[in-house]
């Protein structure tokens, strides 16, 4: 593929990684309503050990368009679900999820 046809499909290659993951782990993941966070997880870990070298590479970048950022917007619905009631408000929830987000290596 040249650099111009991957431009005009993804921002940069964080967002490559994105949407690979999206194609190949959330296309096959059950979502309901009624799923807690605790029971997405098996799902998670079996998917990320598969290729633990791979995942352990792209967690380890931060900033703008980072997977681990990725990751933090998919699971923040099923936290805030599971967890919302313990915040006061979803200013507080962001920034504690986040903060821990980043402290976790």
């Amino acid at each position: 593929m040249s650099r111009r046809s991957f431009y005009r499909q993804f921002r940069d290659k964080y967002e490559l990684l994105n949407w690979l993951y999206d194609y190949e782990f959330c296309r096959f993941v059950d979502e309901r309503q009624d799923k807690t966070i605790w029971d997405y997880y098996p799902d998670i870990c079996r998917h990320l050990y598969c290729d633990r070298e791979f995942f352990l590479n792209a967690f380890s970048v931060t900033g703008q368009n980072s997977f681990r950022d990725f990751c933090n917007d998919k699971l923040y619905p099923l936290l805030m679900n599971d967890f919302g009631y313990v915040f006061p408000d979803e200013k507080t929830a962001r920034f504690v999820i986040k903060t821990l987000d980043r402290r976790v290596v």
